[in-house]
């Protein structure tokens, strides 16, 4: 589907990684990118509706009833055609808004731009009331010597208009982060906007407290004991290692494989690729595909970040090969069983149950947008193990299960 822009993408990713490798000295590459991005989502959305007018015709054609059976099927031929043609416009952009993602992610902090994905697709930039008025910003701000991105560049900002970035922490760290809703003529509708404006003050409330009030409890972020590790130059190395119609595999550390396996690898010779699993006997495994988690838009750390090697990015988007990581769920158990709980995955999450079952322990486990981090991220399952799961058995957490615990059994039995 991508085969056509794999020179435009690749050299995309390329310019990625140039300025992930000096965000400072290479700041106003950030905004050629930007520029880039915007000139060929634009153009894309054209494809989009000029082939959407071929497809509401050919739609109306197949409903004559004077046509003959050939040229019925010649005209659902063509209408398929057209709907595969606009399914693959859209992936170009999700490829090219994920590489709109990666720039704000070299700025900004990886934790707070998570929290923008909680909010509704923005839709087409071309034809949108106020789009001008946001790239005209984007690029007198660059001017100004800010950094910002514009929100619709992107799969994950989708909280305010642009997104600009406090140097505070740079180079060290990620910056903070500024949603800015931009406003042209008289602001349009104002129920719409005091509904943006109340949704970007609750997500910057909780990014600065860790703290979300619902109707039903308490959302409450708690930071991790250490910077997240990721397997990112594993992953890069075995994609672009791999051979045609072949497959790489690797235990990347204890408990943790990644397999990887070329689309146009025969089938019968798939299974060998399995062998280093095998030899491990009888073990229970929780397996994720990295390829269904690259096209949800959760708020991961972006692919171009990871997959370093722009060829091997490419033929990830492209669909050319697979990759599968296995968890030993057998050898995550033996590592907590001291801490007297084992964990029992399901389809995504993961329930930490006790060893011997205390009724106020309550209900404990790990979502499977967490669990999510194995595929999506690449995550360490060391650090997924001290930092997520005994984060979940931590004295602050056993003391909100009992203050949950005994709200619970007051509005089961009211004071008299």
């Amino acid at each position: 589907m991508l085969k056509r822009y794999k020179r435009a993408l690749i050299d995309l990713y390329r310019r990625i990684h140039e300025l992930e490798a000096d965000r400072l000295g290479k700041r106003l590459l950030a905004l050629e990118i930007q520029e880039e991005l915007l000139r060929r989502i634009v153009r894309a959305e054209v494809r989009i509706r000029q082939r959407r007018k071929l497809n509401a015709q050919t739609k109306r054609d197949l409903s004559n009833r004077a046509n003959s059976r050939d040229i019925s099927t010649n005209v659902r031929k063509v209408h398929q055609q057209g709907l595969d043609y606009v399914d693959g416009q859209k992936k170009l952009i999700f490829c090219l808004r994920s590489i709109g993602d990666a720039v704000a992610f070299i700025y900004g902090d990886r934790h707070e731009l998570k929290q923008l994905v909680q909010n509704n697709n923005p839709g087409f930039i071309s034809g949108k009331r106020g789009s001008r008025l946001e790239r005209a910003i984007l690029r007198k701000a660059f001017g100004w010597g800010a950094t910002v991105v514009m929100n619709d560049l992107t799969n994950t900002l989708l909280i305010g208009d642009i997104t600009a970035f406090e140097p505070n922490l740079w180079p060290n760290g990620g910056s903070p982060i500024l949603p800015v809703e931009v406003k042209s003529g008289r602001g349009g509708n104002k129920k719409r906007a005091a509904r943006q404006e109340q949704v970007r003050a609750e997500t910057m409330n909780y990014i600065l407290t860790d703290v979300r009030q619902f109707e039903n409890g308490v959302h409450m972020r708690v930071a991790a004991t250490e910077e997240s590790r990721h397997h990112g130059d594993a992953i890069t190395r075995l994609s672009a290692s791999l051979s045609a119609r072949g497959w790489a595999s690797e235990e990347v550390e204890s408990g943790l494989y990644y397999i990887i396996i070329d689309c146009a690898l025969e089938e019968l010779k798939a299974s060998e690729a399995f062998k280093l699993l095998y030899e491990k006997g009888q073990r229970q495994w929780f397996i994720l595909s990295a390829n269904e988690l690259r096209d949800e838009v959760l708020g991961y750390y972006p692919l171009p970040l990871l997959i370093r090697d722009a060829e091997s990015l490419y033929r990830f988007y492209n669909g050319e090969f697979v990759i599968m990581v296995f968890v030993d769920v057998t050898y995550v158990n033996e590592m907590i069983a001291h801490k007297g709980v084992r964990i029992e995955p399901e389809h995504g999450p993961w329930r930490i149950v006790q060893l011997i079952p205390d009724e106020e322990w309550g209900e404990r486990g790990i979502s499977s947008r967490a669990t999510g981090l194995f595929g999506a991220e690449f995550i360490s399952l060391r650090w997924f193990i001290d930092n997520m799961m005994f984060g979940v058995m931590s004295e602050a957490m056993d003391e909100l299960m009992m203050e949950q615990h005994i709200l619970a059994r007051e509005r089961l039995n009211p004071p008299a």
